[in-house]
């Protein structure tokens, strides 16, 4: 069974890491409003694509989403190289906590998995596996006396895992999107067509209701990886793969 290290390259850049998400490096501001990427112009990640809060400081939040698992194309035998991302929702403290799905390619074939971080610790789930065109919700809650993360698959309840740990006094820049996966060294992006993402929320109002939420593609050099769609209803939008 593989094993993972997930890390916050925005907190510990200089972590070694071995297969594991890697949580996007997003800058974060103080205040507490949300909002107002619909339509704007997306900012640049290594490895991110989606909307980060940008915002910190506080006390306590609750992150949010779906998104249907896609479909994921691979080529190439046993020796193909992996490629990997994670749709998840998270929030960082002194570590960051997560709930996600594995989506990539492993040994030329399509591999699916819950996968979710806890305090900075990951928890890899390979038995509880996802079929393309399942509806999977995640979530993140962080309170001072304890954090929450679970994902499940609302159309395969077996497929379900929750985890419940320790608090932050602090938490900043939830996100919602496609983070990416360590092996270590970030793997390239699989061929997964797109991703919609539905019912984004941040402490229970959508993510685009006020005034501080940004928007991501993920590039490497001048090459978009993954692009992002602009935010329907506040609460809904795809990211769309473009290159590995």
């Amino acid at each position: 069974m593989r094993t993972r290290v997930s890390f916050s390259t925005a907190i510990a850049a200089s972590v070694a890491v071995s297969v594991g998400l890697a949580a996007p490096a997003l800058a974060s501001s103080s205040g507490r409003s949300v909002g107002g990427a619909r339509g704007a112009r997306a900012a640049k990640s290594t490895s991110f694509a989606g909307y980060s809060v940008q915002a910190g400081g506080e006390g306590s939040w609750k992150v949010a989403a779906q998104f249907v698992v896609p479909t994921v194309k691979c080529t190439g035998g046993s020796s193909s190289p992996e490629r990997a991302i994670e749709p998840s929702v998270g929030v960082y403290s002194s570590s960051f906590s997560s709930a996600g799905i594995f989506v990539g390619c492993f040994k030329g074939k399509a591999d699916y998995f819950v996968a979710l971080v806890l305090n900075g610790t990951p928890h890899n789930y390979t038995k509880l596996a996802p079929h393309p065109g399942d509806t999977v919700s995640v979530r993140v809650s962080q309170t001072s006396k304890s954090t929450v993360v679970s994902s499940t698959d609302t159309s395969r309840k077996s497929v379900t895992k929750t985890l419940k740990g320790a608090g932050n006094p602090v938490g900043s820049g939830p996100w919602v999107g496609d983070t990416g996966w360590d092996n270590p060294g970030l793997l390239g992006v699989p061929n997964f067509g797109k991703l919609d993402f539905s019912a984004a929320t941040v402490d229970g109002s959508p993510i685009g209701a006020g005034g501080a939420v940004a928007r991501f593609n993920r590039v490497s050099g001048s090459t978009t990886q993954i692009s992002t769609g602009a935010l329907s209803g506040n609460t809904a939008f795809e990211t769309v793969f473009k290159h590995s």
